[in-house]
């Protein structure tokens, strides 16, 4: 509400009731009575100047008071031009009223009407004084002419400047709609040219992995050429170290001519087997050198003959390779020479890797003596400390040597086992792996004699290939990881145990040979046996009462500890889910080190290229699935560990992974995470947790690494509620 409305309202609430008391009906809403009042007068002035407005004011005073015959004339005006408001105002003769009759154009007599025009040029006036001349204005319609050309006036105006306010709109729609097309076509303009930025980096990727395909086909093709290279040299050795062994006078001219044909030779032109055996001399030196040192140069050669291209470690094979028993000249039967050929040639090509091992385990065992004989000279009040696994205890040193010497014993028996010294007591479990690998694990018993423990059950795990593989090269190529992270660390109480590792076919044992196992060689694994993995220990827990609450703090204590305990040795398992962790009683153990690999001491791998960032997503932290490829950039694991055991103690409590519906940990705010306030079973409420344990745990999923405590203060928070 103005002004303008407020003094209407009052001169309404003034006179109004007066006015319409005194008529026989009441004067029309424009019709209004202004107190004595200078200060309203001059608010209402000033209003109606600043809206440019029309008025017309009827002036008395008490000599003259409002006359009967005029106010008709008066209300019939107000009612014929209901565009303006009419005021009646009473004035006096004091010093007070001044400005008011200076307003009003030096009002001289009353009653007076007073019309004033209010516009851009100023105030005009037109007034009648007195009462004949304001009857004279009102009978020839003066004032209703005058007021009728100012409202037709601005009318016009208002249609002008609502034309203009048209006008401009339109011009600033113009300009608003040239604006956004300006602005669309830029847009797009930098659409296309980040497109075409994005095509020429897709093309130039493309092309640069089409270099690094071709550099990597070339060398896969010159590695392979090396190889049949090689292996066409090894055929070639064995074929004359055949010859060395065989009675060329007595034997079979087709068995020759074989030979000759594994040598390159031709035997055109040789009609005879006293040209056949001039030819081989001719071309094989060392033939001929045994010919002359013969009888008559065609004498059977020495029974323990070896050849000699082979070292005195590598006749010592444990009866896969060769040894020093007689040789028969060759069976007849052609097919089985041909057998016995492929068998000796796969054999042969695992020499160097079967020396490889036997070196190192050499060096571990010499290691080992060194150690148990610095035991033995000092004797006397020494804690027994198992070699593999396990903690400290009572005892004397004369104890500690026994089971030390036992240890030892059973490694190197087990690093020198094949399958035939196992009997298969069962299948615990096999399956498929990714890139089309295989996986079995079964319990065997060991039955080869003289092992310390005959009694021990391990748990064998064999892993296939691809394909069939033929040599321990490929094989060792493709499950590497499975031993080599847990043979360079010294063992401990909450990692698996491993005892050895060697590579057979799973398809020769008289037991496996009917199971689903590959033709190829398989890496085959001995580690201890564990019970039921923690998936399947939780599953009826979660149906009945739920699990344990000071076992759920007990088995995340024993994971954080396993854990720092490999972080201190630079490796990152990267595979953690609960699949992967297994119980030896009441202790915890992390198993499946497939994807685990060896960090440098900054816990960081480059992230230039696209490479495996380990296990699967639901126990990955934040860091590690938002980091995209670039140069520079690094994958980095510090925070990772401790971030998949507070997704585990969700898991070992009984509840689902946080992570594995609806929620994504890429973004999201760990105040909406569940509260481990109890253990979950379906039944009812589980067992309470102490009330700092959810604090903790939360903690350890912050989505900031730096708001995470490491793996030692985890540790030793958990340490004190247990």
């Amino acid at each position: 509400m103005n002004l303008m409305d407020l003094l209407l309202a009052d001169a309404l609430a003034a006179g109004m009731a007066r006015q319409a008391a005194e008529a026989n009906r009441p004067p029309p809403d424009n019709f209004f009575i202004i107190p004595p009042d200078a200060q309203a007068w001059r608010k209402l002035y000033s209003t109606c100047k600043e809206e440019n407005m029309v008025i017309c004011v009827e002036v008395t005073d008490d000599s003259h008071p409002p006359s009967r015959r005029m106010q008709p004339h008066i209300v019939n005006l107000a009612r014929e031009v209901p565009q303006i408001p009419f005021f009646r105002a009473k004035i006096g003769l004091g010093r007070t009223y001044d400005e008011l009759r200076q307003d009003l154009g030096g009002i001289r007599f009353t009653p007076s009407v007073v019309i004033l025009f209010f516009d851009d040029d100023g105030v005009r006036i037109k007034k009648a004084e007195g009462e004949e001349e304001i009857k004279m204005a009102l009978r020839i319609g003066a004032f209703e002419k005058i007021i009728q050309d100012f409202i037709d006036q601005r009318m016009k105006l208002k249609l002008a400047e609502k034309f203009a306010e048209q006008l401009a709109g339109a011009m600033a729609s113009d300009i608003a709609r040239k604006r956004r097309e300006a602005a669309l076509e830029y847009e797009e303009k930098l659409r296309k040219e980040k497109a075409e930025k994005e095509r020429k980096e897709k093309e130039a990727r493309e092309k640069e992995l089409e270099e690094e395909r071709r550099k990597r086909i070339e060398a896969e093709k010159k590695a392979e050429e090396a190889k049949a290279s090689e292996q066409k040299a090894r055929l070639k050795s064995y074929a004359v170290d055949e010859l060395m062994r065989m009675d060329l006078n007595n034997a079979k001219i087709r068995d020759i001519k074989d030979k000759m044909d594994d040598l390159g030779l031709s035997y055109a032109g040789c009609t005879s087997r006293e040209d056949l055996i001039k030819k081989l001399t001719a071309n094989v030196p060392s033939l001929k050198t045994k010919m002359d040192q013969t009888d008559g140069g065609g004498g059977r050669p020495s029974t323990s003959y070896v050849p000699s291209s082979y070292s005195s470690s590598q006749r010592h094979s444990s009866g896969i390779l060769y040894s020093n028993k007689p040789t028969d000249t060759g069976p007849s039967d052609n097919g089985e020479v041909i057998k016995l050929r492929r068998k000796v040639e796969q054999l042969q090509g695992n020499i160097e890797e079967i020396n490889v091992m036997r070196e190192s385990l050499e060096d571990e065992l010499a290691r080992k003596n060194r150690e148990i004989a610095a035991l033995k000279s000092r004797g006397g009040g020494i804690g027994r400390v198992p070699l593999f696994g396990g903690g400290g205890g009572g005892g004397d040193s004369f104890t500690k040597v026994k089971e030390l010497e036992n240890e030892l014993l059973e490694t190197r028996m087990l690093y020198t086992c094949t399958l035939d010294d196992f009997e298969v007591l069962g299948v615990i479990s096999r399956g498929k792996l990714a890139e089309g690998r295989s996986m079995m694990v079964v319990r065997a018993q060991c039955i080869k004699p003289g092992l310390p423990y005959p009694d021990r059950v391990y748990a064998l795990k064999m892993l296939s290939g691809v394909h069939d593989t033929t040599t321990m090269t490929n094989a060792r190529d493709q499950h590497k990881n499975e031993y080599e992270v847990l043979s360079s660390i010294p063992p401990h109480k909450n990692i698996v145990r491993l005892f050895a590792f060697f590579y057979d076919r799973p398809k020769a044992h008289p037991k496996l040979s009917r199971e689903n196992c590959s033709e190829g060689i398989a890496l085959c694994i001995m580690m201890e046996q564990l019970s039921q993995n923690m998936e399947y220990q939780l599953k009826p827990l979660r149906q009945t009462a739920g699990p344990n609450y000071s076992k759920v703090l007990g088995w995340l204590k024993d994971l954080l500890t396993g854990l720092q305990y490999l972080f201190t040795h630079y490796v990152l398992h990267r595979d953690l889910k609960l699949e992967n962790l297994m119980l030896s009683g009441d202790i915890l153990k992390i198993v499946d080190f497939g994807e685990a690999i060896k960090l440098e001491p900054d816990y960081k791998i480059p992230f230039d290229r696209p490479c495996s960032k380990g296990g699967n997503e639901a126990h990955l932290a934040p860091e590690i699935l938002n980091q995209r490829t670039g140069r520079g950039r690094v994958l980095d694991y510090t925070k990772q560990p401790v971030w998949a055991a507070g997704v585990l103690a969700y898991e070992l409590a009984g509840y689902q992974n946080p992570f594995s519906g609806s929620k994504d940990q890429r973004a999201y705010d760990e105040r909406t995470l569940p509260r481990l306030t109890d253990t979950y079973s379906k039944t009812g409420r589980g067992q309470k947790f102490p009330p700092e344990f959810p604090n903790i745990v939360t903690s350890m999923l912050s989505f900031e690494p730096a708001r995470r405590p490491t793996l030692s203060e985890a540790l030793n928070k958990i340490t004190k509620l247990v």
